[in-house]
């Protein structure tokens, strides 16, 4: 699968761009179809579990599914936990390696936290992680 090259920007929109940190979306960054293909693969490869937190006390299963993958071995906290990163597979290093080449200037990612969703009712509410370190 092949990115739209950099010189294709039309559908890149800056979300954020304040203190040193730019977010930008793609809206075609693969096509329909690509998507639809790398969605169902990773559906059928990735091992998701249900996520446990505990916020002021108490312990909550969210709805929302998890897993960890990245360079061997590697750990990420977040949260107050830790996880140890499953190594990549093959779609998510290919789509891993679309986003550097796609970004240039020597991006280089080491880990991804995916995030499942399997209901149209399970979602994400406004959060901030006390531990980012840029």
């Amino acid at each position: 699968m092949a990115a739209i090259a950099l010189t294709e920007q039309k559908n890149l929109e800056v979300l954020i761009d304040a203190n040193n940190c730019r977010v930008r979306f793609c809206k075609d960054f693969y096509t329909e179809k690509e998507s639809i293909q790398l969605f169902k693969q990773l559906q059928e490869k990735l091992i998701f579990k249900p996520e446990v937190v505990t916020c002021f006390g108490k312990t909550h299963v969210l709805s929302r599914q998890t897993c960890s993958h990245g360079d061997k071995e590697l750990k990420y906290r977040y949260s107050g936990k830790t996880e140890i990163a499953i190594e990549w597979t093959p779609t998510l290093l290919s789509i891993k390696k679309d986003v550097e080449s796609f970004l240039g200037n020597n991006s280089a990612f080491n880990f991804v936290l995916c995030n499942y969703y399997p209901n149209g009712k399970t979602k994400l509410g406004i959060h901030f992680f006390f531990n980012i370190i840029f």
